[in-house]
């Protein structure tokens, strides 16, 4: 039986857009928004891929909440798997996301 405790039920505990958020500088309300911002892209391409691969959502609701398709939703799950490869910044905030989400 799977604990589907709602992040508002109890107090003090972000969602994952809020800590996503938090980390990359930006507003919540922009992960939504259409927008090519490195800062706004790289935060919904690791909570689409959080939401697919951890998550174990199927591809197309992984990218619903933010006005994404399944392809968009592989497209993010390759590119947060390269930047993890090569970008210490990224891994260093991936890191941060991940160890925020899990507790």
């Amino acid at each position: 039986m799977k604990n589907n405790v709602s992040a508002m039920a109890l107090p003090g505990l972000k969602s994952p857009e809020e800590i996503a958020a938090d980390i990359w500088g930006i507003q919540v309300e922009q992960l939504t928004e259409k927008t090519r911002k490195r800062e706004v892209v790289e935060a919904r391409q690791v909570l689409m891929n959080y939401r697919n691969t951890r998550l174990n959502l199927s591809q197309a609701k992984s990218g619903e909440p933010y006005g994404k398709d399944h392809c968009t939703v592989i497209w993010a799950n390759k590119t947060v798997n390269g930047l993890l490869e090569t970008n210490k910044e990224f891994i260093e905030k991936h890191s941060r996301f991940i160890k925020a989400v899990i507790v």
